[in-house]
């Protein structure tokens, strides 16, 4: 299929040329077909090397049995046997069917002015009835659209496993009584030092302590244990909610306690305070919930939406690259052209030869600053991947 794409042809060369000069008087156009050799390769070794599969869809991406052809690394991914050439509707049929619509859509998008289009957890065949997780991106170049496939899998299977998790967690609070705790205030001042803590067994196991020994009934006993970051806000938000005698300030906080193996994990503790007719607190009682694992599925939604910000741009950079060296291709090619006309004209000097070959060999020169470019939006995508 790329071959056709750079393929030139009698019949354009004809149109191309000036009025009163034959096709059988022009000499052979060596320059052209090997400049046209060398941008087919650049745009294979794109494919190549790219961390993630691609495909080129080229002509109409709404026509099902439009052409399109996947790389090697797309073939491996889908576990196809590599074919340069395939109608698209082989490409539409590996989705799963929930996504088979969705990337119909997107290719219609491209062709309506969406040059850019993302789907993201779609689930595509990869032989034997297998299905993995990609994240499906397109860029429209015009005459051809440049599809990549970022196997997501991995994250998909962590993403499993933290529903899991969160959904143990969840059954766990159901079945076990949360960290219960409660404080008698004597004379409603809530800073007496003899004021009766009593942390049930419960909040003790959340620490990692068995016994009343190991975890006395003190205040001092949750107090020294709590994150340096955290300690101030605690005991202000503590103190907020027992010295309001309209009793409308609650208490309620996220906060890392240490546990008895010295690591630090994260609870949130709530409370309520029985008071007087004047507000006056008397008791106050609340509990401690675990929530270490849905601290550790935000962090890691974060670092997952920071790695697939850098995905769309990269992936997009490519794109673009891809699309700057088809131009140049086309470039080369008119140039050759016009190298060879001049060339039959001045005979066999050949004067004006010279500066049309100094214009191809700076086109050329930029071909090789862009396939640097590309080099090192591989090395940004092996790291992002690392």
């Amino acid at each position: 299929m790329l071959n056709r794409i750079f393929k030139n042809k009698k019949k354009n060369q004809l149109h191309s040329m000036p009025e009163g000069i034959r096709c059988d008087d022009t000499p052979s156009v060596e320059p052209q077909e090997k400049d046209s050799e060398e941008a087919r390769k650049l745009i294979y070794q794109v494919m190549d090397f790219a961390k993630d599969g691609m495909g080129i869809v080229s002509g109409s991406a709404t026509d099902a049995h439009t052409t399109v052809w996947l790389s090697k690394k797309a073939c491996v991914q889908f576990g196809l046997s590599y074919d340069d050439e395939r109608p698209l509707l082989d490409l539409i049929a590996l989705f799963n069917s929930a996504d088979r619509e969705k990337f119909k859509q997107l290719l219609k998008n491209s062709v309506v002015g969406d040059q850019h289009g993302y789907m993201h957890d779609c689930l595509i065949e990869t032989g034997k009835g297998y299905k993995r997780g990609f994240n499906v991106s397109l860029n429209n170049l015009g005459s051809m659209t440049l599809v990549s496939f970022e196997d997501v899998n991995e994250n998909l299977e962590k993403e499993k496993d933290y529903e899991t998790v969160l959904t143990r967690f969840n059954l766990s609070r159901e079945m076990l009584n949360d960290g219960l705790w409660d404080l008698d205030i004597i004379n409603g001042n809530a800073m007496n030092p003899d004021n009766v803590f009593w942390w049930s067994e419960q909040f003790r196991k959340l620490l990692g302590f068995e016994t009343v020994e190991e975890f006395p009934d003190v205040m001092d006993s949750w107090a020294s244990r709590l994150h340096p970051e955290d300690k101030q806000l605690a005991l202000d938000a503590f103190g907020k909610h027992l010295g309001d005698r309209t009793g409308q300030t609650d208490f309620d906080i996220e906060y890392r306690l240490m546990l008895r193996n010295g690591k630090y994990r994260w609870f949130r503790a709530r409370g309520q305070t029985k008071r007087k007719a004047d507000g006056t607190p008397l008791r106050a009682v609340g509990a401690l919930i675990d929530i270490q694992a849905l601290k550790d599925r935000q962090v890691y939604e974060a670092q997952q939406q920071v790695y697939r910000q850098d995905s769309v741009e990269i992936t997009k950079g490519i794109g673009e690259l891809v699309s700057e060296n088809s131009n140049i291709a086309s470039q080369i090619k008119l140039i050759s052209l016009n190298a060879s006309i001049e060339a039959a004209r001045a005979g066999v000097q050949g004067r004006g030869f010279s500066v049309i070959a100094s214009e191809i060999r700076a086109l050329a020169e930029r071909t090789a600053e862009i396939t640097g470019q590309i080099s090192r939006l591989q090395v940004r995508m092996n790291n992002i991947q690392k």
